[in-house]
């Protein structure tokens, strides 16, 4: 009679252990696998060589627009193709400069980010967020960097190798974290919602 209890307490103790669901210490793996998926297939699509003249005329673009923005500011600049001229000096910008690598990275994200509550539909919007965000972030980096370059060149190499793509990374992080936040606080799915 004595050895009762501790069989009860033994049994009690058993059937408080939380079982864990398959799989669910393993979120973070999956995503990495998913993050890595989707760099390998967007950087795929970037190396087809309809992609790279689209993206060639995308900097032509944002060439005339940067020196749109240097001249609303007092610079007196002129384009041609891809290259920003000033009485003091130019600027090329080259495929290196498209923040190309910080609109993948986003991308790769928001694509690996699990459903619900991103569901397709959401991801596109996010999509389409992200690269147009991170776009005018790199116009605004140009317009600085040639900017400095006319007036302080002394510190242009600091500015462009170390300083501007650590911002950069760090301005993707949080265009990237702003739409999980907005994923996250949405009204819960519907029945459309969820089959999208």
């Amino acid at each position: 009679m004595k050895r009762q209890p501790k069989k009860i307490k033994k049994q009690a103790a058993i059937q408080a252990t939380p079982v864990k669901p398959p799989g669910s210490s393993r979120p973070v793996f999956r995503f990495a696998g998913r993050f890595c998926l989707w760099t390998i297939v967007i950087y795929g699509v970037v190396l087809l060589p309809g992609f790279q003249n689209l993206l060639n005329h995308y900097l032509v673009i944002a060439a005339r627009i940067a020196s749109w923005l240097l001249n609303r500011i007092g610079e007196a600049t002129t384009v041609a193709d891809a290259t920003i001229f000033s009485p003091k000096g130019c600027t090329e910008i080259v495929q290196g400069c498209s923040g190309l690598e910080f609109v993948v990275f986003a991308c790769a994200a928001i694509g690996a980010f699990p459903a619900p509550p991103a569901t397709w539909r959401r991801k596109i919007v996010g999509l389409v967020m992200a690269t147009v965000v991170i776009s005018a972030i790199n116009l605004l980096r140009i317009v600085c960097l040639h900017w400095v370059s006319l007036h302080h060149e002394s510190i242009l190499d600091l500015l462009h190798t170390e300083i501007c793509p650590s911002l950069f990374l760090v301005m993707t992080i949080m265009v990237t974290l702003a739409w999980v936040r907005w994923v996250t606080h949405l009204a819960p799915l519907t029945k459309t919602d969820a089959l999208a």
